[in-house]
């Protein structure tokens, strides 16, 4: 998980001939902790590779996690080290991430709750707008439904909240999409997604706790 670019994707015509380790293995995918302005990514000297392994992969989750090879030329930047379970008072907090691949910015987002009946109207009327259901898997568990102002770009930026029993920054969850799903989809033309209800601008996460319990048996605080 991480809040920073993964820049130069393996073009799409190899992606095909390529096992995912054989993909992690290639000098096209790295990633720049100090991308700093709009597509003018950092030179060489600052960026990590992967090793071509999966530590952590859960499929329920939408979740992959992905390992750093050593560098000889830069150091790792700060590690995150505190995470925590989302609790139900504590349902506000910021992402840190790079929307519409942007300088890193942080905004607040709001974890809401919808009930059976407001999940199905919004499928009814994206239904009845571009003839397409675009919300599904959001009632997926153990998903985290939210509001936030980030837009693409973001998948797996970090949720982070301010714990009162410390003062301690905690990570308690992780971006995972947004819905309509064909609202960030380039091939609708951008008057289709002019007017959507706000309601109906949702995004989807998944809490560190649901991660960690996958990937191991113990208990987070």
């Amino acid at each position: 998980m991480c809040d920073h670019l993964l820049s130069a994707p393996v073009p799409l015509q190899q992606q095909a001939q390529l096992s995912p380790y054989q993909q992690l293995s290639n000098i096209s995918v790295y990633i720049d902790f100090s991308y700093e302005r709009n597509h003018v990514p950092s030179d060489d000297n600052l960026r990590f590779y992967f090793e071509p392994v999966l530590p952590y992969a859960n499929e329920n989750l939408d979740t992959v996690i992905l390992k750093l090879k050593p560098s000889t030329k830069n150091l790792f930047p700060p590690a995150v080290t505190k995470f925590a379970r989302l609790s139900h008072d504590e349902c506000c907090g910021y992402f840190i991430g790079h929307s519409k691949v942007d300088i890193k910015k942080t905004d607040k987002y709001q974890c809401v709750q919808f009930s059976p009946n407001e999940i199905t109207a919004a499928k009814e009327w994206s239904v009845r707008h571009v003839n397409v259901d675009g919300f599904v898997g959001i009632d997926d568990p153990p998903r985290v439904l939210l509001h936030c102002s980030f837009e693409k770009g973001v998948s797996g930026a970090p949720g982070l909240c301010i714990k009162p029993i410390d003062g301690e920054v905690y990570v308690v969850l992780m971006l995972l999409r947004g819905y309509p799903d064909w609202y960030y989809d380039d091939k609708y033309k951008q008057e289709t997604k002019i007017g959507i209800p706000p309601k109906c601008l949702i995004e989807q996460g998944v809490s560190m706790a649901s991660i960690y319990a996958m990937e191991t048996p113990c208990s987070i605080r």
